[in-house]
């Protein structure tokens, strides 16, 4: 379980986040709010990207984030993908799913296996030899959901997710979001948005940042687009 405990963050003498408490289990939470409302500066502490001005941030009962201290990004089994996905350019999709197998020490022949296995399920094998250049926004976001598969991560982190892509893509990547949490490859999910839409099909918990400050939003049903 990933917990906030009063998560604050000053930038300009201003408060983008003030107070935040919240528990990211076996469930998925939506956060929902208009642009610059803070909903990425409170992914990247998560992430680890970013240090808080007050507060902290577990990883079961450790903690992974103070204002002085964070456990570094790759070790937290937290994997987050950006609004605009950063993906190793000189790379192709299989290369990059290997490197990250690789890294974990994976023997070559299971990588081999591993490789074809999340090619198939993120529906990959026709960009298989593309470098990012060649991906459109969808089909990036689609690889950087398969590294975070390959890096075995426990938690998702999503800014963003369906924006700049189009309708059949939004389709596939929520049908593949939906599959990963309830074939229990994904143990949490956090995504931010600023679309309703998106937050009552995916969340089971839909919560709004104003002011700083995260609110319950009781009625998940969609409203008109907060920005």
């Amino acid at each position: 379980m990933i917990r906030l405990i009063d998560i604050s963050k000053i930038f300009s003498k201003k408060y983008i986040l003030n107070g935040i408490h919240l528990e990211l289990g076996k469930t998925r939470i939506v956060v929902c709010g208009s642009m610059g409302a803070g909903k990425t500066t409170l992914l990247r502490i998560i992430a680890g990207l970013i240090l808080p001005t007050h507060g902290k941030v577990l990883l079961d009962k450790s903690v992974i984030s103070t204002p002085r201290h964070a456990v570094h990004p790759s070790l937290r089994g937290i994997a987050m993908v950006f609004q605009n996905p950063v993906l190793w350019p000189h790379m192709t999709v299989s290369n990059s799913i290997n490197f990250v197998l690789s890294a974990q020490k994976t023997r070559r022949k299971e990588r081999t296996e591993r490789v074809s296995e999340i090619i198939k399920a993120f529906n990959l094998y026709p960009i298989r030899n593309h470098r990012p250049n060649k991906l459109s926004g969808g089909e990036k976001k689609k690889v950087s959901l398969a590294i975070a598969i390959a890096a075995k991560a426990r938690f998702l982190l999503l800014d963003e997710p369906f924006e700049n892509i189009d309708e059949e893509q939004q389709e596939e990547i929520m049908s593949i979001l939906l599959e990963l949490f309830n074939t229990q490859k994904i143990e949490g999910m956090l995504c931010v948005t600023h679309n309703q839409s998106v937050a009552a099909t995916l969340g089971e918990r839909v919560l709004y940042l104003k002011n700083g400050v995260l609110v319950e939003q009781l009625n998940k049903k969609p409203m008109n687009n907060a920005g």
